[in-house]
């Protein structure tokens, strides 16, 4: 902890082990972070789960999206850190490939991601 109050970023990552979750324990714990998961009293985070593919899906889109999402903002700070730039490309690449596997089977959920509109029927 600093002066602040706050944790020291750098003490979250070093070269030879990475204190971080995979991106589904990351994901329920809200932080890719072991060094800044705080646990409320006796919470127990739950983990999501989905009884439909469309869900589980669903679920893998958010959670590497969140995954590299808190990696990028990592970076905002660090932004020579290459371990951390190597795992946000990783998870990059897994939310887009997740992304994909999604809208292949059901469809656009991002606008950036419609190729055309439905009032303009088919081209």
């Amino acid at each position: 902890m600093n002066y602040y109050g706050y944790m020291e970023y750098r003490t979250v990552l070093d070269d030879e082990k990475m204190n971080v979750y995979d991106a589904s324990e990351g994901f329920t714990k809200g932080t890719m972070f072991k060094a800044l998961y705080d646990p409320y009293k006796n919470y127990l985070p739950k983990q999501p789960t989905s009884m439909t593919e469309k869900g589980r899906l669903m679920l893998d889109v958010q959670m590497y999206c969140a995954a590299a999402h808190d990696f990028a903002l990592y970076l905002d700070v660090f932004p020579n850190d290459r371990n951390v730039i190597k795992l946000r490309n990783e998870y990059l690449e897994k939310y887009k490939n997740a992304l994909k596997n999604y809208q292949s089977k059901y469809g656009a959920i991002t606008t950036s991601s419609i190729t055309s509109w439905p009032w303009e029927g088919n081209k």
